[in-house]
């Protein structure tokens, strides 16, 4: 079942503080602050609730996973909690962009590096890459909206990149080159990352 990604069509309830965890201003540490409205009383407790708590430490981390949506949060929590039981423990982690495999192919002279991510929250943006151990690749960033040479694919729960390289297939000297990728936030900070070695 797909989980829809709702902040393209609804607004944050005006009522809805999101908390912000570690934020330093001024060399002091903004505690978490949300509505009594957003985050119900123990006694008062929805079984989604409930599960957030036991699993993930906090109600108040999902619904700021979630833009202080409290609605949208307790929907998806009854998914997560009522269909995904073995990923219940890891249901906070759920809430970031989270790389979930990689993958080459050929096409004449181009190796493809396939990134897959999962992203429920809707907070990719972009992806960006360097080479590593050597290899000449230089950094490059882009957003999903102009991803240069890539081909972005994106799902109602994350998606997937696929990003050239010329190594030269198919000649009589074909090269091999390793590289760091990154999906990138919408804030543009390089959130979930791997490495992968491109070879024809």
């Amino acid at each position: 079942m797909k989980i829809p990604r709702p902040w393209r069509s609804l607004a944050v309830p005006a009522a809805a503080a999101v908390a912000l965890v570690g934020l330093q201003t001024t060399g002091a540490t903004v505690a978490q602050s949300v509505t009594p409205a957003a985050v119900p009383s123990v006694a008062s407790q929805t079984p989604e609730e409930a599960c957030a708590v036991a699993n993930a430490g906090s109600w108040t981390v999902i619904v700021n996973c979630f833009h202080g949506q409290v609605a949208v949060a307790r929907a998806w929590l009854a998914q997560i909690c009522t269909q995904l039981p073995a990923t219940v423990p890891r249901v906070a982690d759920l809430c970031r962009i989270q790389i979930t495999g990689t993958r080459i192919h050929t096409e004449g002279p181009l190796v493809f590096l396939t990134v897959e991510f999962r992203d429920l929250p809707d907070q990719a943006r972009g992806f960006s890459f360097v080479g590593i151990k050597g290899s000449h690749w230089a950094y490059e960033k882009h957003s999903f909206d102009s991803p240069s040479y890539g081909r972005v694919h994106l799902t109602n729960t994350g998606g997937s990149i696929d990003y050239p390289f010329n190594q030269s297939c198919g000649t009589a000297h074909p090269t091999e080159s390793d590289v760091r990728f990154w999906i990138n936030d919408f804030q543009g900070i390089n959130q979930a990352t791997t490495s992968a070695h491109l070879k024809c």
